[in-house]
């Protein structure tokens, strides 16, 4: 049996190796670095749209730098992003601005190459009186600042990188950081979700009925508007900290208040903080 493994392993390596020697060859033949770095081309993108045809904004963005900021009209443009590789289409009240990775390991080293010295750009203006349906935003790495956005349904995914934004409005808002730092300020919401499974969240909010925040590792930071007794607050603490209004939980289910809204705070290792504005 253990020479039979052998014999796959060996296997397994020899593909291995074939696959690496494979890729180096359709790198490199024809002209190096050189014919790398010309795999793929930037280009950039000034676009304007008509405001009252738009209900829902979606956008998906790789690395770089991606800004939401107010604006007289709704407008989109980008720098240094990847010719064939942006997309910003408006179809059925959507408005998609999305990049789009290649599945070629060559085009994503020749990326990296261009990338190191041509940082991408997109930059969303939004009019003040806008408020869409929803919007949906991935950001998968780099920084982003978002400057004002009203939305019925907001949520915002980021994989890694930093996030910093103020004067968001929503009645539902979900936020997911898998890693990085996000730092929101006078955010609005009827309700509003927030997890971090790492990193650090730092987060100033009026929710008017419900509030839930999940931290699996990491550190997340609250100020509430409102005082503590405006809450009926349930807390599931793990083996992390969690801290409500000065007081300390962990390891333990704990029920406080009696307020009309609703305060959900639930950790594994990383530490939960709420204070209150009052």
């Amino acid at each position: 049996m253990k020479t039979v493994w052998r014999i796959v392993l060996i296997l397994a390596g020899i593909l291995v190796l074939l696959g690496v020697a494979t890729m180096a060859v359709s790198l490199f033949s024809g002209g190096g670095i050189g014919d790398l770095r010309n795999r793929v081309m930037l280009t950039n993108y000034n676009q304007s749209f008509e405001a009252e045809e738009v209900q829902t904004l979606h956008v998906e963005a790789l690395v770089g730098e991606v800004t939401l900021m107010r604006g007289e009209e709704l407008r989109v443009e980008a720098k240094n992003v990847i010719e064939n590789g942006f997309f910003c289409t408006l179809e059925d009240g959507c408005l998609t601005v999305r990049e789009q990775d290649s599945p070629s390991w060559a085009d994503k080293l020749s990326r990296l190459l261009l990338l190191r010295r041509n940082t991408p750009e997109i930059c969303i203006y939004l009019p003040a009186e806008l408020n869409l349906a929803q919007a949906d935003l991935q950001l998968q790495a780099g920084r982003a600042q978002i400057e004002g956005l009203d939305a019925q349904k907001l949520k915002i995914e980021m994989q890694a990188g930093v996030l910093t934004a103020t004067q968001l409005s929503a009645q539902e808002a979900e936020i997911t950081l898998s890693a990085g730092t996000m730092e929101l300020s006078s955010l609005q919401a009827q309700t509003l979700q927030l997890r971090a499974d790492a990193g650090n969240v730092k987060l100033q909010a009026a929710v008017e009925s419900y509030c839930s925040v999940d931290v699996a590792a990491g550190t997340a930071a609250l100020t509430l508007s409102g005082s503590a007794a405006d809450y009926t607050a349930r807390i599931s603490a793990g083996a992390g900290k969690v801290t409500c209004d000065g007081h300390s939980y962990s390891a333990g289910y704990t029920t406080l208040g009696q307020g009309a809204k609703t305060l959900y705070l639930q950790n594994g290792a990383g530490s939960i903080r709420v204070d209150f504005a009052g």
